[in-house]
C-alpha cells in the first residue's frame, strides 16, 4: 500500500489558528483594559471626577457617582439620570494596600446624595479601592486607584 502525501497546509491552518487565538485573547484584554475607571484623584483643577453611567437592576434606573477627596475624606456625590440626590442609601469603601489587610470604611451620608469616608492618615501612595453604595434594591459600585 502506499501511503497518501503528506498535505503541507496542516501545519499552516494550525499556525494560522493559534495566532488568530492570540490575537483574539489580547483583543479582549485590551477592552477590559479600557473599562478601568481613572484615577480617584482629580486634576487639581478639577473639583471631582464623573464616572459614566451604568445599566442598573431595575429598568430605566440610572445613577452618575461623582468622586473627589477634600481634607483627607472621599466625598461620594451620587444622583439620579434627573440630577436629583439619591438619599437613604448604605455605602461602604473598601482600601487594598498591597500585602495589607483590607480596610473597610463605612460611608456616611452627611447631606441628600453626599456619601463621606475619612480616609486613614497612613495610607500608602496608591491604594486600590472600591465604593458601593446601596438603596432600597439597588446598588453602584466602582474600582478605582487612589493616588497621593
Amino acid at each position: 500500500m502506499k501511503r497518501p502525501a503528506f498535505d503541507s497546509r496542516i501545519p499552516l491552518v494550525i499556525v494560522i489558528i493559534g495566532a488568530l487565538s492570540v490575537f483574539l485573547t489580547l483583543g479582549g484584554l485590551n477592552l477590559s483594559m479600557r473599562q478601568l475607571p481613572q484615577s480617584a484623584n482629580p486634576a487639581p483643577s478639577a473639583p471631582r471626577e464623573v464616572f459614566p453611567q451604568e445599566e442598573r437592576a431595575a429598568a430605566g434606573l440610572t445613577w452618575e457617582l461623582a468622586l473627589s477627596i477634600e481634607e483627607n475624606q472621599l466625598r461620594a456625590h451620587l444622583t439620579d439620570h434627573q440630577g436629583r440626590p439619591v438619599t437613604g442609601g448604605q455605602g461602604l469603601l473598601t482600601l487594598a494596600e498591597g500585602s495589607r489587610q483590607l480596610r473597610e470604611l463605612p460611608l456616611r451620608e452627611t447631606a441628600p446624595g453626599l456619601y463621606v469616608a475619612a480616609l486613614p492618615t497612613d495610607l500608602a501612595e496608591q491604594v486600590q479601592a472600591r465604593i458601593r453604595i446601596e438603596q432600597a434594591q439597588n446598588h453602584i459600585a466602582r474600582s478605582m486607584l487612589i493616588m497621593f
